[in-house]
C-alpha cells in the first residue's frame, strides 16, 4: 500500500467515527515520515488532523461522554501536532509556544481572529509569497510583540543566520531585542 492510500484509509477511519485515537495516533506517526517526501502535503493534512483532534476532544469532554483519560491522550496529541507544524507554520508555533502558559497570560489566542491576517501575510514573507509587507494598524494592537515571536520563530529555524530588527526609537529597539531574549529565555 502506498502512502497516500494509507494516508486516504486512515481520513476515512478517522471521520467515520467521533473518537478514533488509534487512526489518529497513526496518522500524525505516518505524517512525520511522510514530511520527508513531501513537506507541504504532510503539514497541510498536519494542520487539517488538528482540527479533527479538537473536534475529538471536545466530543471526549462533553458531559455526556467525559472520558479524561482519552482528552488527555487526544490533548498531548494535539500538543505534538502544533509542534510537528511550529517548524513550517507561524500560527502552530504562536500556539504552540504558549500552549502550557495560564490562560490569562496567553498573547496570541485571544487575539488570533484580528491577528490572523497578519499572521498570514508574515508566513507569506516567509514563504517568499511576498517581498516586503507593511503593517499599519492602531497601537496596541500587538504588532510589536507578533513581531518579537516572529523573530524567534526566524531564528529557531535558522539558527545560523544573522537576525537584525530595528525601529524608529531606540527605545523600541531595545525593547524588540528585550522581548526576543525573554521569550528565547523561556522554558
Amino acid at each position: 500500500m502506498q502512502t497516500n492510500e494509507i494516508i486516504d484509509s486512515l481520513w476515512s477511519e478517522i471521520k467515520s467515527n467521533k473518537v478514533a485515537y488509534g487512526a489518529t495516533e497513526d496518522l500524525f506517526e505516518i505524517l512525520r515520515i511522510y514530511e520527508e517526501s513531501n513537506k507541504k502535503d504532510a503539514h497541510w493534512h498536519c494542520k487539517k488532523l488538528r482540527n479533527w483532534i479538537q473536534r475529538q476532544i471536545t466530543y471526549v469532554c462533553s458531559p455526556d461522554v467525559m472520558d479524561t483519560t482519552t482528552a488527555v491522550k487526544l490533548n498531548e496529541l494535539y500538543k505534538r501536532a502544533l509542534l510537528f507544524d511550529s517548524q513550517a507554520d507561524f500560527d502552530a508555533y504562536l500556539i504552540f509556544i504558549e500552549f502550557n502558559r495560564d490562560p490569562h497570560l496567553k498573547f496570541y489566542l485571544p487575539r488570533r481572529k484580528e491577528l490572523r491576517d497578519l499572521v498570514q501575510g508574515l508566513q507569506d514573507l516567509e514563504d517568499d509569497v511576498l517581498d516586503i509587507l507593511s503593517i499599519s494598524m492602531p497601537p496596541g494592537t500587538g504588532k510589536t510583540t507578533l513581531g518579537i515571536f516572529f523573530l524567534t520563530w526566524i531564528m529557531g529555524k535558522y539558527p545560523a543566520q544573522p537576525n537584525i530588527a530595528s525601529a524608529h526609537a531606540d527605545s523600541l529597539t531595545r525593547s524588540i531585542y528585550d522581548g526576543v531574549l525573554k521569550v528565547l529565555k523561556d522554558e
